[in-house]
């Protein structure tokens, strides 16, 4: 089992996405990891099927009792791009496939301002794979569009 971290879990709480197996897993890891609480115990023994309502208002309480204060929507997926976006500069993960994701949850929230460079990155990249021409970011071009992303990915993570 991966482990899913409290930064999947509030994106996904932020993006309104149906709670069960996930959290879960991820309550579960919280145990393992040490962390105690009345309710994020009985979100771990919870079994299929799952009733989203009664997973979700487990998750919710166990955030609570883990203190984990309530982030904005926007906070929790920026958040949650952060973690992905590490990975990828840490050679974890795919850089293009992260930026594609990015790119996907930008949309679900509606453009979010804070990882709508991820947006226009991935549009510009893909532009690129099939033409000299893209008009989505400045400067851009096929031998320097990866370095733009690596650069723009870091300075997001500052």
């Amino acid at each position: 089992m991966a482990t899913i971290t409290t930064a999947r879990i509030l994106a996904a709480k932020a993006l309104q996405q149906t709670c069960g197996q996930e959290c879960v897993d991820w309550a579960i890891s919280m145990l393992e990891q040490g962390h105690d609480g009345h309710y994020l115990t009985m979100l771990a023994g919870t079994s299929p099927p799952f009733n989203h309502f009664e997973v979700a208002d487990y998750r919710d309480r166990s955030l609570r009792e883990l203190r984990i204060t309530d982030i904005s929507d926007e906070a929790a997926v920026a958040a949650f791009s952060a973690e992905h976006l590490r990975l990828a500069l840490a050679g974890e993960a795919d850089l293009i496939a992260t930026v594609t994701f990015i790119k996907d949850l930008c949309i679900a929230r509606d453009y979010q301002g804070d990882i709508y460079d991820f947006y226009l990155l991935y549009f510009a990249y893909t532009d690129l794979q099939e033409s000299e021409v893209q008009w989505y970011w400045e400067g851009a071009t096929r031998e320097n569009i990866v370095s733009i992303i690596r650069d723009r990915a870091e300075v997001f993570l500052q």
